[in-house]
């Protein structure tokens, strides 16, 4: 019986009934009176009948079971918060570079820089039908010149055009590099007078002042200046300030001023017609002094260059002999060089030397002091040698200037204006 009662009462032992559980107190096993069913109380009811003190019936603890297998991991619970955000770490290295991309597309062609050479045109056309000094910063598109008009153009100067330049009247080169001089005779035996040299323009030297001396003596002309090399004359493309060298002085008379230089550079062509004419020609010189070289003159179009007028770069005359100088010698001739693609020839190109002067006879210079006439100024050509006062009072010769150069070259002288 009584083991009937501890299996009965062991869940109540380990499992005491809730409502009148209290811990601090002692409590008792109550069995129902009628239904016999047992519960654990602080104290029993009167319709209870105690059995037993729930504490006589705890034994000790027994040893500490086995650990159980661990259960199945249950699901993963909702995803906390996210954390603030740490201190940025140091940079690492830098990573191997990689393989270089594909080149890209090449990129439009831009515009030819070297068409600047004719100008851009932003001027227009222009006709010009009364005289005037034309000026060169102006960039046209079409130049006319009307016939009967002169257009009068500095040394040096550039005519640029996009389009055609067309002249049917008188394009004048004004002449720039001076003429010797000698001054200043106070009295018939001062030899020491103030004296200049002729500039040479482009030449390889410039001409030559005549002697002074009295008039019992023998008194020399001056050298004529000497010209450029063939090679140079063919090099020579673009414009200087000077170009014809001037003409040595006599003792009264100074030097004729050697021709300009103009350069016509026109995209489209460049005619001269049958009324046209463009000259950069030498100052002739007086009593005794010498004439000034030819200049120069460049047509240049990668079109073409119709030339059916007169294109002339001449050397200027010797002066003639005077009662105080023997005679001038004559300029050389200069240049003329047309550059183009096609040339259209059925007028006159003329690079002749300036006439020297022929001998005089006795009792023809007679001032005391005298001179020796002045050479003549040189470009492409030579110029001639002063003639010289004799002791008779009569004098040599003159010699004339040698001729220049007039020359065409068949290429596109775009490239060729650059240099």
């Amino acid at each position: 019986m009584r083991h009937h009662l501890l299996w009965a009462v062991a869940p109540l032992l380990l499992c005491p009934t809730t409502s009148d559980a209290a811990p601090a107190r002692a409590q008792s096993i109550c069995a129902n009176n009628t239904t016999g069913v047992l519960a654990v109380r602080t104290r029993c009811k009167r319709t209870e009948t105690k059995i037993a003190n729930r504490a006589s019936l705890i034994g000790p603890a027994g040893a500490t079971g086995a650990a159980g297998p661990t259960g199945e991991t249950g699901p993963v619970g909702a995803t906390g918060a996210t954390g603030a955000t740490g201190p940025t770490g140091l940079t690492g290295a830098t990573g191997v570079a990689g393989a270089a991309g594909a080149a890209g597309s090449t990129g439009a062609a831009g515009a030819d820089g070297s068409i600047r050479v004719y100008g851009d045109g932003s001027n227009g056309n222009v006709t010009i039908s009364a005289p005037t000094t034309f000026d060169s910063r102006l960039q046209y598109h079409n130049i006319t010149i009307d016939s009967g008009v002169t257009v009068t153009v500095s040394s040096g100067t550039v005519i640029r055009c996009t389009g055609i330049l067309t002249n049917n009247g008188t394009i004048e080169v004004s002449s720039h590099a001076v003429g010797g001089s000698i001054e200043g005779f106070p009295s018939a035996t001062t030899l020491m007078p103030l004296r200049r040299d002729a500039n040479p323009g482009i030449a390889r030297s410039s001409a030559q002042n005549g002697e002074i001396g009295t008039f019992a003596s023998l008194v020399f002309g001056g050298f004529g200046g000497t010209g450029l090399s063939s090679e140079s004359v063919r090099n020579l493309t673009r414009t200087a300030m000077s170009a014809g060298g001037g003409g040595g002085a006599s003792r009264f008379s100074t030097g004729g001023a050697g021709g300009g230089s103009l350069v016509i550079a026109c995209a489209n062509g460049i005619s001269n017609t049958g009324t046209g004419s463009i000259s950069a020609d030498g100052v002739d010189g007086s009593a005794g002094s010498g004439g000034g070289a030819g200049g120069h003159i460049v047509l240049a179009s990668p079109s073409y260059v119709d030339n059916s007028g007169t294109i002339t770069a001449v050397g200027g005359d010797g002066g003639t002999e005077a009662a105080s100088s023997g005679p001038g010698g004559g300029g050389g001739g200069g240049i003329i060089h047309i550059i183009t693609g096609t040339f259209i020839n059925g007028g006159t190109t003329l690079v002749t030397g300036g006439a020297g002067r022929p001998l005089v006879f006795a009792g023809t210079v007679t001032s005391s002091p005298r001179s020796g006439g002045g050479g003549g100024g040189a470009l492409a050509g030579n110029g001639g040698n002063g003639g010289t006062a004799e002791l008779d009072d009569s004098s040599s010769g003159s010699t004339s200037g040698a001729a220049g150069v007039s020359l065409v070259t068949l290429t596109d002288p775009t490239s060729l204006l650059l240099q």
